[in-house]
């Protein structure tokens, strides 16, 4: 999308994916997206430490947050909220994840509301070269609740040269990790970065190494196995939800920024 604005989306289907609907890596130099709604999930960004600059987001609840290289921003867009993301400086780039997580269709008109964890509040572990920061959700007996409905998690990892462990993904959970940087053998299968692999956790963990060092981002959660209709910006259990949710953007009922 231009010399701002360039990403990579990791693939998969909705049954492997869930409760996950949407990922990609970004890298962002300038405004990039116009205010834009979204309804039906949370819509969450995490910035990496290598990003040289902040990230502002705006909603239409009043929310304005400074997201700074590791902090987390989760948008819980419910029944529907505008926003808006953009770098603090122009040039300074931001690198991060912008990821989508199904809400429970009980859920799916829940009041919207914006949530900030800095980075200071993330459990992390470091052990024998390999550094865990649980950015959200919970994993291998560590925590960093923020209070949403259902059950995802992301981890931010990193392997020195030569490390080796393992991580408790938990019974009943997808799983899929994305290398970001360098190379890491993840269950036996060698990933480099930019690939992404869909994970089966034996006896429930999860063995990685990595021979000349490396960072990946691991995402598991418990599937929700109920009916989702992406359509642009919503993510609703139907179409008469879908259509719903534009009637009510239309008419203003999300705010307006």
């Amino acid at each position: 999308m231009g010399a701002a604005f360039k990403a990579r989306a990791v693939n998969a289907s909705l049954e492997s994916f869930d409760p996950f609907i949407y990922l990609v890596e970004f890298w962002m130099r300038a405004p990039t997206f116009d205010p834009h709604p979204h309804a039906g999930f949370s819509a969450i960004t995490y910035l990496f430490d290598d990003s040289t600059g902040a990230m502002l987001n705006r909603d239409s609840q009043g929310d304005r947050t400074l997201i700074r290289p590791g902090d987390l921003h989760w948008t819980l867009a419910g029944a529907g909220i505008v926003h808006d993301e953009v770098p603090e400086t122009d040039g300074l780039v931001s690198h991060g994840l912008q990821i989508f997580v199904n809400l429970p269709a009980a859920q799916k008109l829940i009041a919207p509301r914006a949530i900030r964890v800095a980075r200071e509040a993330m459990a992390t572990r470091e052990n024998d070269g390999m550094t865990l920061r649980l950015v959200f959700g919970r994993l291998d007996g560590m925590d960093t609740p923020i209070g949403v409905p259902g059950d995802a998690a992301l981890a931010d990892v990193a392997l020195a040269p030569g490390a080796a462990g393992e991580i408790a993904i938990g019974a009943e959970r997808n799983a899929f990790v994305l290398v970001i940087e360098g190379e890491a053998e993840i269950g036996g299968t060698r990933l480099d970065a930019g690939e992404a692999a869909g994970l089966e956790a034996h006896d429930g963990a999860l063995a990685l190494r990595s021979a000349a060092g490396g960072r990946l981002a691991l995402f598991a959660g418990t599937p929700l196995r109920e009916p989702v209709l992406m359509h642009g910006p919503f993510a609703m259990s139907d179409a008469a939800q879908v259509n719903d949710a534009i009637r009510r953007y239309q008419a203003g009922g999300m705010g307006r920024l």
